[in-house]
């Protein structure tokens, strides 16, 4: 193989250096953003969404003045009675004002209790009720100061009804009592163990609310009942006025309550979001401030600062598909090219922190010079 000429080396090395800048150029097409663009950026969208997220949070948060919410609670039991077939009555079924005051126990065969409970507020409200009725079966002394017996019956199990958005609701429940069922549970109790008793039969209606939209809260269970004497010869039911009527007056004082949970979620979303921006700026102050300059850093600070009269910060890249390229090994010869052609250097970031290059260009020439990270960290 014949050796090549000097002249030929050097053309090969030219085109190399041409080769090899429009690799660069070409791989960082690309513009590239620096550190106080992209920190800027992220400042701008942390301050964005934090404005924002207040914003939707306090938009989706309302204020209740002190008021005074009125509502009442009533409530209405009857009952009828139907007996068992017997000369005495010319009726089986006694109902309303018609049915005496006492009844005797061995002619009753059944007891149709109704319940009605009625809520009413002065303004429209979302309240859940739940409620159930009860039936207590209790067996005392004969002083009624002591328990010998008692057990609860579930006779309605829970229910709930709604009043959406309206002021008035009630509740309507029917129940068929099977008297001589539980007439014999407190006659057989008194007759296996030969003891004078007292026992009866409580039946209640027990309602329970829940207003949904914080208005006001319903604290007490409201209750209403009827007592059935059992084990004795003369039956006199008796309805509890406890409770029939109740009014209330709740002073509502001020506080806070969410009217849009859309709102608030996005709002959180985006406070989230912010908060995490924020983490990402102090990540990226940290690096600036904490992170130890590498051997590149350090060469390309220590020289624009010693040589900054002499070059020239560009940010695009040399268009020099045109020139003959020189490559120099080194800042010292691109200053010495300086030196004897006077002209200024040009300096490029090509990736910041990786690699750069300083260049001169003179007539159709262009002396370069590529720093190169990689290559100071290797030495």
């Amino acid at each position: 193989m014949p050796r090549k000429s000097k002249k030929q080396i050097e053309e090969e090395k030219s085109i190399n250096a041409k080769k090899e800048y429009l690799r660069v150029k070409k791989l960082n097409s690309k513009k590239y953003v620096s550190f106080n663009t992209r920190f800027t950026i992220s400042l701008v969208i942390f301050f964005v969404l934090l404005v924002s997220s207040i914003a939707l949070i306090l938009m989706s948060i309302s204020k209740i003045n002190d008021q005074t919410v009125d509502y009442k609670e009533s409530s209405r039991v009857d009952y009828s009675v139907l007996l068992k077939d017997d000369t005495q009555y010319d009726k089986k079924y006694f109902k309303d004002n018609n049915r005496p005051k006492i009844y005797i126990s061995s002619l009753i065969k059944n007891i149709d209790t109704t319940f009605d409970y009625y809520f009413d507020v002065n303004e429209n409200s979302k309240v859940e009720f739940d409620y159930n009725i009860t039936g207590k079966l209790v067996i005392l002394n004969a002083d009624s100061t002591k328990v010998f017996y008692d057990d609860e019956i579930e006779l309605v199990s829970n229910k709930k009804v709604l009043l959406n958005n309206e002021k008035k609701i009630s509740i309507h429940e029917n129940i068929n009592l099977d008297y001589d069922y539980y007439n014999n549970i407190a006659n057989t109790f008194r007759q296996n163990y030969g003891l004078n008793t007292t026992s009866y039969l409580e039946v209640v209606l027990n309602v329970k609310g829940k207003n949904l939209d914080d208005k006001f809260n319903l604290n007490d269970t409201y209750t209403r009942s009827i007592k059935i004497p059992l084990a004795q010869q003369e039956v006199d039911i008796q309805v509890a006025s406890d409770n029939s009527t109740t009014v209330h007056k709740l002073t509502v004082k001020n506080k806070l309550r969410v009217s849009n949970r859309l709102c608030i979620a996005v709002g959180i979303i985006a406070l989230l979001i912010a908060i995490i921006c924020l983490i990402k700026i102090v990540n990226m102050l940290l690096k600036v401030y904490t992170t130890k300059l590498s051997n590149y850093d350090r060469f390309i600070k220590k020289t624009l600062k010693e040589y900054d009269r002499l070059i020239v910060n560009t940010t695009t890249a040399p268009d020099i598909t045109n020139f003959k390229i020189v490559r120099i090994n080194s800042f010292a010869e691109l200053l010495d090219v300086h030196d004897n052609l006077n002209l200024p250097i040009r300096y490029y970031v090509i990736t910041e922190h990786q690699k750069s290059i300083f260049y001169v260009t003179h007539n159709n020439e262009v002396y370069v010079y590529i720093v190169k990270a990689v290559d100071l960290d290797n030495k």
